[in-house]
């Protein structure tokens, strides 16, 4: 995943292939990419597709890959953030299909 200053977290083909390991029955299969723009205050507020659009991708594993983009965009962002996280996940044992290695585990 990418992160933009603008509020926009772009998620790659990859990015959709790794979601798929952790939710095989998404049925995002095909989905090449997609940004998601979200307001100051964290509000979901548009989605751009990269083939097809809502009618071809809405569903509970869209809304779960933007909940995920969106904490990912939240700890790009701010290192605060990103330490309270990696101190969530680590309790967890386990750390997100999205966390990049160079935060750390």
């Amino acid at each position: 995943m990418r992160a933009f200053t603008n509020g926009r977290v772009a998620v790659s083909e990859q990015d959709i292939s790794d979601f798929i390991r952790e939710w095989p029955a998404s049925g995002l299969y095909g989905l090449r990419g997609v940004t998601f723009v979200y307001e100051t205050n964290g509000d979901l507020v548009d989605i751009y597709y990269k083939n097809g659009d809502s009618e071809d991708w809405d569903g509970a594993a869209l809304a779960a890959l933007s909940e995920d983009a969106q904490e990912y965009m939240e700890g790009a962002r701010d290192p605060e953030v990103r330490h309270e996280l990696k101190g969530q996940y680590r309790a967890q044992g386990r750390f997100p299909w999205w966390w990049p290695a160079s935060w750390g585990t």
